[in-house]
């Protein structure tokens, strides 16, 4: 039996559940979830994997503890592909939504596949609320973003750009970043739903965050180009940027 510690917010419980399927189907064993953090998570996120196509079994404290004692037990945040990638498509099969879009939803799926469409993901939220965060990662600034909107205009024949960010997110994108093709700022009620939309779209620029990077690499357009931030963080080393996307300075 492997266990894998769910936390975090949709991105990180994301990487941790692939990363423990994986080695699930590797080692032929069951894989379940300890969701224990979430009772008194300061942030006051919640485990948010049901909205998927898994089928789920929950760890239980004598569960997690045998675990621990035979050394199966994942804690960490696995943010790389390269802990899952020989099982990518059963990972993609299993990261399907389950809820139906809502009309809103629908109506941007429209949108998003009559045009060579672009999905730009801004991350500001606690990056920019809360200091020691902020200083830890490195926030995604204009200089990023509009360096990633010319490379992609370069390459684009008519790109349509769809922003998703928080709603502080999306206010800032509005005053700061500069569009000659057009844009449009997606207003979704989940998040879920972002990350639906994002896969949706064509290319994707993406910020320094695991939310973020599941939108462009469930993107299954053969041809995509994906632009991430280098370095991701900036006060640690990381793998998270696959090799075939391209990179560009925060």
């Amino acid at each position: 039996m492997i266990i894998t510690k769910i936390s975090g917010g949709l991105g990180n419980q994301m990487f941790q559940y692939a990363a423990g399927r994986a080695v699930s189907l590797r080692e032929n064993t069951s894989l379940k979830l300890d969701i224990s953090g979430y009772s008194d998570d300061k942030f006051g996120r919640h485990y948010s994997l049901d909205v998927f196509n898994i089928k789920v079994t929950l760890a239980t404290p004598l569960d997690c503890l045998i675990s621990r004692l035979f050394k199966t037990y994942l804690d960490g945040y696995w943010q790389s592909e390269k802990y899952f990638i020989e099982y990518s498509d059963q990972i993609r099969q299993d990261f399907k939504l389950k809820p139906r879009p809502d009309k809103n939803v629908t109506e941007y799926l429209k949108k998003i596949k009559k045009t060579n469409s672009v999905a730009i993901h801004v991350r500001r939220g606690d990056y920019v609320s809360i200091a020691r965060i902020g200083q830890s990662v490195g926030i995604c600034g204009v200089k990023y973003y509009q360096r990633a909107i010319r490379l992609i205009t370069k390459k684009v024949k008519d790109p349509t750009f769809f922003v998703f960010s928080e709603a502080d997110g999306l206010d800032w994108a509005k005053q700061n970043l500069k569009f000659e093709s057009p844009c449009v700022l997606v207003k979704s009620s989940k998040d879920y739903e972002d990350l639906r939309l994002m896969s949706a779209c064509q290319h994707n620029i993406v910020a320094n965050s695991s939310f973020s990077w599941w939108g462009a690499w469930l993107n299954e357009n053969p041809k995509k180009i994906v632009v991430a931030p280098d370095p991701w963080f900036d006060r640690k080393k990381t793998n998270i940027v696959p090799e075939n996307w391209a990179k560009l300075k925060k």
